[in-house]
């Protein structure tokens, strides 16, 4: 999942004029009660309902919905969150990074008005993904062979 995340994250970073890309950790509400700084305008990337259907011995195969929480400040009533989003969308709908997650797919738009000073607009998206799962000593069985080798 990280990988998909640092790929997310990168592509805001390069195709938008968002400068702050992180992942989602209620930081909105950590804002408001001053508990947190976000330099806005922020997208937050947040990755939920990850659901495993196929898995093979060094991969696993899923869907999961991806969420961007695009957070500007509201001045003097202009909302700019809209442009924001709009720009966004344009730069991950349809992405993929060709090996860990097919295309994104935007599923809805929610604007989130939760807050008094802050203007959260959340784009959902939906891909399957792949998972790389190193394996590692707690998931692997030791088998003793029977056999006796001589060497000459």
């Amino acid at each position: 999942m990280k990988a998909i995340y640092d790929s997310i994250e990168n592509r805001i970073l390069i195709e938008t004029n968002i400068t702050d890309v992180r992942r989602f950790n209620n930081q909105p509400l950590m804002v408001e009660s001053g508990a947190d700084i976000l330099y806005l305008p922020s997208a937050l990337v947040e990755i939920t309902d990850v659901e495993y259907n196929h898995r093979e011995r060094t991969k696993a195969y899923g869907i999961c919905n991806i969420t961007v929480h695009i957070v500007e400040e509201v001045y003097n009533g202009e909302d700019v969150s809209f442009d924001l989003s709009e720009a966004v969308d344009t730069a991950l709908n349809r992405y993929s990074d060709g090996v860990n997650y097919h295309p994104l797919e935007l599923i809805g738009v929610t604007p989130d008005d939760n807050f008094t000073n802050l203007h959260v607009i959340k784009l959902n998206y939906r891909c399957a993904f792949v998972d790389y799962i190193s394996p590692n000593e707690s998931n692997q069985q030791q088998v003793q062979l029977g056999l006796n080798i001589t060497l000459k």
